[in-house]
C-alpha cells in the first residue's frame, strides 16, 4: 500500500467516524459542520477522480470546493453559539491559503501542497467530534434541555 493510499484510507475512516458521531450526538452546529466536511470531501473525490495520480500543478476545482466550504464554515461560525466553528473556520482558512501559495508559485514542491490539502481537515473533524460529545455530555448531565 503506498503512502498516499494509506492516507486516503485513514481519512475515510476518520470521516466515517466524524459523520457517525456528529450526526448521532451533535446538535445543529455539529450536524451542519459534519455536512460541510462530508460534502466537501465527496466533492473533492469527484473532482480528483479524472486526475487521481497527476499532481502537476494546483487544482482549480479543489480551490473552488475549499472556498465554498470556507464560506459555509464562516456562516456557521457567525450563526452558531458554539466556539468550535470559529476554530474550524480558521483551520480551513489555512487550507485555502495553501492553495494561494501554490497559485502564486511560491511553493517549492507539490508534495507539501498535497499533504497540506488533507491535513487541515483532521483538526476540523476533531473539533466536530469534540463538539458532539461535549453536547451529549451536557445533555446527559441535565445542563442542556433542548435539542
Amino acid at each position: 500500500m503506498t503512502f498516499f493510499l494509506a492516507l486516503r484510507v485513514i481519512y475515510a475512516a476518520f470521516l466515517i467516524a466524524t459523520t457517525v458521531l456528529g450526526m448521532a450526538f451533535g446538535g445543529r452546529s455539529e450536524r451542519l459542520g459534519t455536512m460541510i466536511v462530508l460534502t466537501a470531501s465527496l466533492a473533492t473525490i469527484f473532482i480528483e477522480i479524472p486526475m487521481l495520480f497527476e499532481w502537476n500543478s494546483y487544482r482549480s476545482g479543489l480551490i473552488a470546493v475549499d472556498i465554498l466550504a470556507l464560506i459555509a464554515f464562516l456562516c456557521l461560525a457567525l450563526k452558531s453559539r458554539r466556539f468550535w466553528p470559529l476554530w474550524a473556520t480558521a483551520f480551513h482558512l489555512i487550507a485555502v491559503c495553501s492553495h494561494c501559495v501554490v497559485v502564486m508559485g511560491l511553493s517549492q514542491t507539490l508534495q507539501i501542497y498535497i499533504l497540506f490539502q488533507g491535513f487541515w481537515a483532521y483538526p476540523i473533524m476533531v473539533l466536530i467530534i469534540f463538539g458532539a460529545l461535549s453536547r451529549q455530555r451536557r445533555l446527559n448531565s441535565g445542563r442542556l434541555t433542548t435539542i
